[in-house]
């Protein structure tokens, strides 16, 4: 249920969080950014309506870190602003030592999924679809195949582009891949494919929301 809801507020690939979590090789990654966690760091963003239930709890508490978690390459470490001591001497630390790495929040450490490749094409397929949902008229899966073809397709074999070609739009029928690609866009946008529309996708846990939803609207009326 953590690993669902967190993949879900964060728009995680399930497999990359599962990765995040079970192979040691990014343990070392992760662990700087937790360790120096106390409870009173976390209380403030508690939603309201879930307060009480954590009135008791210490607020001066600490994470403890099993030993199996931490960093499998001893040889090695990773330090950030994050961690247990403070940043000018993890920088400065860093700086002297070629076995200490310092993580700027611009660090890429564990992958974050697929790279968006064809950014203008998807730009434009979320763009329309939303368009068309908010509207009330939605995209059929046949128009958002129609409406990218037309868009970005040419004639001449010389024009054509890198995505024109892997999706084989010049075939004279829908592709496979461009099938995959249109599916694999519309779910990282939580959009799906229903019979013929594109409507947004339902949360597995809408039950939970919808509870979470009527005792904030209670607690404010």
């Amino acid at each position: 249920m953590d690993q669902e809801l967190t993949c879900s507020l964060f728009s995680i690939n399930v497999m990359t969080f599962q990765n995040w979590i079970k192979q040691k090789r990014y343990f070392g990654k992760r662990v700087h950014y937790v360790e120096a966690f106390k409870v009173s760091d976390i209380l403030p963003d508690v939603p309201a309506t879930y307060q009480k239930n954590s009135k008791d709890v210490d607020a001066s508490s600490q994470v403890q870190i099993d030993s199996k978690f931490r960093n499998s390459t001893p040889d090695h470490q990773y330090v950030s602003a994050l961690s247990a001591d403070t940043r000018q001497k993890n920088r400065n630390v860093s700086g002297k030592s070629d076995n200490i790495t310092y993580l700027l929040q611009t660090t890429k450490t564990a992958g974050f999924g697929r790279k968006v490749k064809y950014t203008q094409q998807e730009e434009f397929l979320i763009s329309t679809v939303v368009m068309k949902w908010e509207t009330g008229n939605p995209l059929s899966k046949s128009a958002a195949y129609d409406l990218l073809i037309s868009m970005f397709g040419h004639e001449q074999e010389a024009e054509c582009t890198e995505w024109e070609v892997k999706m084989k739009i010049h075939s004279g029928h829908i592709s496979p891949s461009l099938s995959q690609w249109v599916a694999r866009v519309l779910e990282r946008h939580r959009f799906s494919i229903r019979k013929e529309s594109i409507s947004q996708t339902v949360p597995v846990n809408w039950l939970q929301i919808c509870l979470d939803a009527c005792a904030l609207i209670c607690s404010i009326m």
